[in-house]
């Protein structure tokens, strides 16, 4: 590089131009590699596989991925990316919409963008509102950036609007519906791109990250992160993570894998370790029940059979009845048990939650003398 030149780059307002015109021609030009090294971001592999994904033409994707990944970075750059498109005139300019589940977290991608584009560059908005409840950006060529929480009726604002892209921060944790009810639809006039950036959490997301494993939805990709591939998170941070936080939540919140944490009583529960396909009923043993009422669907009457064979428990059987008063639960129960072929009056201890008092006392007076129940009771 010639002597003047670095002179003049050594300038911080001549280097920041240059900066601010290479990242902008980058972009019009839809060369992102050359827009994203103008802005100083060198992204790791699995960003890389992210932004890479949407120019091979991915409209809808999924950045699954552990705590202090990354994601987050990956999202705004996406976001500054297209909000850098558009001429002078206006022709191309991109609107790009970022939600969140509160503002609040909707803010870390806003302070990512605002710090490149205003601070960095140097632009200056031709817009630009940066409030605890509103938080908009529009550029002079007429790119415009809004940010929405999906709190109460926030979302309301954007009905009816059209967007280039929207990203989805946390997506995991907005309600169930907002995608498809609320955001979708306005990505259609534009054909619009989605980004969905989030730690897992059992739902409605797990339904689209099953799209992105399909050969049916050919547009939608998913890259999965964990905490570990980010290069610049130190290494003794992430061990003490795994060493002082509980198994499940590591595994969630920094492997970025699908653990459901909700509800759960034995968080180490693991299927391969715990589940074994000869766990059969064995006549040389009592049988131990174990019983959750329940009359619906989402609440259900369980009823475990269980063997206490040296210093395990197996549960060899299992019925399940779902939408049936505990008298109808009691009837089918008799006539399950005759068609099992399971003998009476070998059970040991029939137990049940302590809170179902009514549906105890049910059972007990409709099993009795029937030699299901241990002593004709149900222990809590």
């Amino acid at each position: 590089m010639p002597d003047d030149l670095l002179r003049h780059l050594r300038l911080p307002h001549q280097r920041k131009a240059l900066l601010r015109d290479l990242a902008r021609k980058a972009a019009c030009d839809e060369d992102q590699a050359a827009c994203f090294a103008a802005l100083g971001y060198t992204p790791h592999d699995r960003q890389k596989e992210f932004h890479e994904a949407g120019l091979a033409g991915a409209d809808r994707r999924v950045f699954l991925a552990g705590r202090r990944s990354g994601k987050t970075t990956a999202g705004a750059m996406e976001v500054v990316y297209q909000l850098l498109h558009g001429d002078e005139s206006g022709r191309d300019s991109r609107r790009v919409l970022v939600a969140a589940p509160v503002l609040e977290l909707a803010e870390r991608t806003w302070r990512i963008v605002h710090g490149l584009l205003v601070r960095q560059l140097g632009f200056e908005p031709r817009r630009i509102n940066d409030s605890p409840v509103r938080r908009e950006l529009e550029l002079p060529w007429g790119s415009v950036l809004l940010c929405r929480s999906t709190e109460g009726k926030a979302l309301d604002s954007i009905l009816g609007d059209s967007y280039h892209m929207a990203v989805l921060d946390e997506a995991a944790r907005f309600p169930a519906g907002v995608w498809e009810a609320d955001i979708e639809p306005t990505l259609a006039d534009y054909l619009g791109h989605a980004l969905f950036v989030s730690t897992p959490r059992i739902g409605w997301l797990r339904d689209l990250w099953e799209r992105c494993e399909s050969p049916d939805y050919p547009n939608w990709v998913g890259v999965h992160c964990t905490s570990h591939e980010n290069p610049h998170l130190s290494a003794r941070w992430l061990d003490q993570r795994e060493r002082q936080t509980s198994r499940s939540t590591y595994l969630r919140e920094y492997l970025g894998q699908w653990v459901s944490l909700e509800g759960v009583v034995y968080t180490e529960w693991d299927r391969e370790a715990h589940v074994l396909p000869e766990a059969e009923y064995d006549a040389r043993y009592p049988i131990d029940l174990g019983i959750d009422f329940g009359t619906t669907a989402a609440s259900p009457f369980v009823l475990l059979l269980c063997q206490r064979v040296d210093d395990r428990l197996r549960v060899f059987n299992e019925l399940r009845v779902e939408g049936q008063s505990t008298l109808g639960c009691a009837e089918k129960l008799l006539r399950w048990w005759d068609q099992w072929r399971y003998p009476r009056g070998e059970v040991a201890m029939a137990v049940g939650d302590i809170a179902a008092r009514d549906g105890r006392l049910m059972l007990e007076r409709c099993l009795r003398g029937e030699g299901i129940l241990g002593g004709d009771r149900v222990q809590t």
